[in-house]
């Protein structure tokens, strides 16, 4: 192949200038700008994609680090429950799965140690993640609760739901103002305070 001489390598880059010259000046300048928006987008969404994929796997790392922690400090048991059962239908992977399955049922044992009702209750409906024998505790101790509970009373109930749970009252002293109707129930060496059937305090 015949090398070019000075002459026509000035030529053909003479030529390759003009020809960019007419390019820039025929294409409509709002066209090269929007191809470099396209490409400036299409490499954003690319380097998004690719943190976003980052974050996701180190998520489910630092959530079942975080759920651990929670339960190992006995702290958050329901809402940590909730969490792992929640990733735990959501993971593929079986070693994520297993270690979820594990701290499922170490936060049902430290529920089941409580005298939460309300804990309790919320756990029971996750039976079907739990294994047998935890589960068998954890039936045998809401049962405990449950029977506790019925005889529980609590400020804000109403008159009708402490008859239900304590009888009726060995006496009542009823005062009527113009607010309402106040209430002292007398049970033994409690005293119930009502203010509109409502129960605001009690005393021993």
């Amino acid at each position: 192949m015949r090398k070019l001489n000075k002459l026509e390598i000035g030529l053909l880059s003479g030529l390759a200038f003009a020809i960019v010259v007419i390019l820039m000046l025929v294409l409509p300048k709002d066209d090269i700008a929007i191809k470099d928006d396209i490409i400036e987008t299409e490499t954003v969404v690319a380097e998004e994609s690719e943190d976003n994929s980052s974050d996701n796997q180190i998520s489910i790392e630092e959530r079942i680090k975080e759920i651990n922690d929670n339960i190992s400090a006995n702290k958050l048991l329901g809402e940590s429950l909730g969490l792992a059962v929640l990733l735990y239908d959501e993971e593929t992977d079986s070693g994520n799965k297993e270690k979820l399955h594990t701290l499922i049922n170490l936060a049902v044992t430290q529920i089941s140690r409580s005298e939460d009702y309300f804990l309790m209750e919320e756990a029971m409906q996750y039976k079907d993640y739990i294994d047998e024998s935890k589960l068998k505790i954890l039936k045998a101790r809401f049962k405990e609760q449950e029977i506790a509970e019925s005889s529980t009373i609590r400020i804000g109930m109403t008159s009708e739901e402490v008859k239900k749970r304590w009888g009726e009252p060995n006496d009542i002293n009823k005062t009527i103002t113009s607010s309402g109707t106040d209430e002292q129930w007398v049970y033994y060496s409690k005293y119930l305070y009502f203010e509109n059937d409502i129960l605001t305090a009690i005393q021993d």
